[in-house]
């Protein structure tokens, strides 16, 4: 018997932090110590609509901020200590970006969690 998995309708943005982003990490928490190897290999991942695989830096120019700040969210809740003045070429040089296509759907709950 076949089996057919589900492909959804979206991209996935496989991003990787890169050292400028632990330098911040580290130098905002004293209590924790931001391992950027055991990160890079724990990648955080976006999805995107089915258009960025045909056009990736667009579609990175159009979300690069939102990517941005919850990334640096999920290191410090107190956006005060957030970097001011982020631009794209920042981001870049904090994250390494890939993308993964097609994605397949092995679950079988809705795919937003429950808020």
């Amino acid at each position: 018997m076949t089996v057919m998995l589900p492909m959804v309708n979206r991209v996935a943005l496989i991003v990787r932090p890169r050292e400028p982003y632990a330098a911040w990490a580290n130098a905002v928490d004293d209590d924790a110590e931001y391992d950027l190897a055991v990160h890079r290999n724990e990648p955080e991942v976006f999805l995107l609509p089915v258009w960025a695989a045909d056009d990736l830096a667009a579609a990175i120019a159009e979300h690069w901020n939102a990517i941005f700040e919850q990334e640096l969210e999920a290191w410090c809740t107190d956006e005060t200590a957030w970097p001011r003045k982020r631009t794209l070429a920042m981001f870049h040089e904090w994250f390494e970006v890939g993308l993964a296509e097609p994605v397949w759907d092995l679950g079988v709950d809705g795919l937003v969690a429950d808020e």
